[in-house]
């Protein structure tokens, strides 16, 4: 029994020290601050959870350099939680429990060089965290040179039971996940490990088509060019846009239903098309080129809300980056809508200057990015209180521009700020309760002269409802100061 015992202490001797490797942070790479989720995955219908995260380098941990143990300096601390979710799953009692004896590989390529690194993440155990799959890695390209955060990642998980589990017949629920010798991919996305300091998060997009057609499409209508504008269309956005008509994407309280929704893509074809649109248009080519280019936006500024909250809600966290990715894209056509509108902010009451903010598109990219660092740390709180700012942002941008071609339609007595008008209503009418929206549209769909009384009575009734869309006092357009000032 002593020898027994001598045996073990010698063992334990000569193990623990190789475990306590001398590992620092590399000097390339800038402090991490906090644990980064990078995915989430469900296995198993639900009853087991994988979540991909990135933190400082432990030294304590073993640091992997081109797939090779060493003992040297690392970038971040790569770790997967595998753990169940219900109680009675795989043998485990309670949910939350760490799931043992798996192999798990991971393989990160460069998305800029395209160098890649394999490893492996080895049982990791800490008294704050409990049990993990982890090891320090030195990301790809090893430059000492480079600093590793300011690239994508295409980062691949797989897992397999190292050996085979034997599931009793009473283990439910089954899954071949846990019975086969065979590595099987549970997570494969782009990702970014350090802070979001450009975007999109993974330097692509699902949406970059659309935006480039919503360029070319208003190129042309400029030309008066219909017809290439409607094969455009046609080929790039109709699908994009008869999806948005879809009111259950958006959130609950967005007040975005189908009715309101059902004209959409109606809107843009028709006009693109010279067909009449809500009484106006039918042939008319600067009022068709009017509607078509407000409907264009109206699509966009949809699009941004619906994905932003998509990313908000997301119950995974590849799914929350590309929809928040998609967002980002979406904003750019009306990132000059934005900087249009802060005029029409500026002429804001002057006694209460501290109240404006008119930052429209600092604003809303300094939201986009802290949104997005906030969701890849997993603060959702803070991802949505993000996103609520470029909203807001963005509707109070086409409250501003409503406002401009109200003015210019009062001030000019033409039919064609009247109209362009009466189109970019449409964006916000979801905002209004039914009878307000139908009275105001009929004062914009009038083909009679827009009066200064009418302009002011506007927005009178309007402005409660962008109040309550998050603008203040000082941010609401009186018609009477913007007759004043606006050209």
């Amino acid at each position: 029994m002593k020898m027994g015992r001598w045996i073990t202490i010698f063992y334990l001797m000569t193990i623990v020290p190789s475990l306590a490797l001398a590992v620092t942070r590399s000097p390339r790479t800038p402090p991490l601050e906090g644990t980064r989720v990078l995915l989430t995955t469900a296995l198993q219908g639900g009853a087991v959870e994988a979540v991909l995260s990135v933190s400082e380098v432990r030294g304590g941990s073993r640091s992997i350099v081109d797939g090779t143990v060493q003992e040297t300096d690392a970038d971040v601390l790569l770790r997967l939680d595998l753990h169940a979710q219900v109680n009675q799953v795989l043998g485990l009692r309670n949910a939350g429990e760490f799931i043992p004896y798996q192999g798990v590989r991971a393989r990160l390529e460069n998305l800029s060089t395209h160098d890649v690194t394999e490893l492996a993440l080895v049982p990791h155990v800490s008294s704050a965290a409990g049990w993990s799959y982890a090891s320090n890695v030195r990301l790809p390209p090893a430059d000492r040179m480079i600093n590793p955060f300011q690239d994508g990642y295409r980062v691949t998980i797989q897992i397999s039971s190292q050996p085979a589990l034997v599931l009793h017949e009473d283990v439910l629920p089954p899954s071949s996940l846990w019975r086969s010798n065979g590595f099987t991919t549970i997570m494969i996305a782009n990702v970014r490990l350090g802070p979001v300091q450009a975007l999109p998060i993974t330097g692509e997009s699902e949406v970059t088509t659309q935006v480039e057609a919503f360029g070319l499409i208003r190129s042309s209508l400029s030309q008066s060019a219909f017809d290439d504008a409607v094969a455009q269309y046609a080929l790039n956005l109709e699908s994009f846009f008869q999806g948005l008509e879809d009111a259950t994407q958006y959130g609950l309280d967005r007040r975005l239903t189908a009715p309101l929704l059902a004209d959409v893509d109606e809107n843009v074809a028709n006009a693109l098309l010279r067909r009449e649109v809500r009484g106006e248009c039918n042939g008319n080519l600067p009022e068709c080129r009017a509607w078509a280019n407000e409907a264009l936006h109206r699509g966009f500024v949809l699009g941004v809300i619906r994905d932003l909250d998509d990313a908000v809600t997301a119950t995974s966290s590849a799914d929350a980056v590309r929809a928040w990715d998609q967002g980002y894209v979406l904003h750019l056509p009306l990132r000059s809508m934005l900087l249009n509108s802060e005029l029409a902010c500026l002429t804001g009451a002057p006694q209460e200057p501290a109240l404006l903010d008119c930052a429209m598109v600092t604003g809303v990219d300094d939201a986009f990015i802290s949104g997005a660092n906030a969701m890849l740390l997993g603060n959702t709180a803070g991802a949505a209180a993000a996103r609520d700012i470029i909203v807001t942002r963005v509707l109070k941008s086409v409250y501003y521009t409503l406002a401009r071609l109200v003015t210019q339609a009062v001030r000019t007595g033409e039919q064609g700020p009247r109209v362009a008008a009466h189109a970019a209503f449409i964006t916000l009418w979801h905002l209004l309760p039914y009878s307000e929206r139908v009275a105001l549209e009929r004062v914009l769909a009038d083909r009679g002269t827009l009066t200064e009384v009418e302009a002011r009575d506007f927005f009178l009734t309007f402005n409660p409802s962008m109040m309550d869309a998050g603008l203040n006092a000082a941010e609401l357009i009186h018609a009477e100061d913007l007759l004043e000032v606006l050209p």
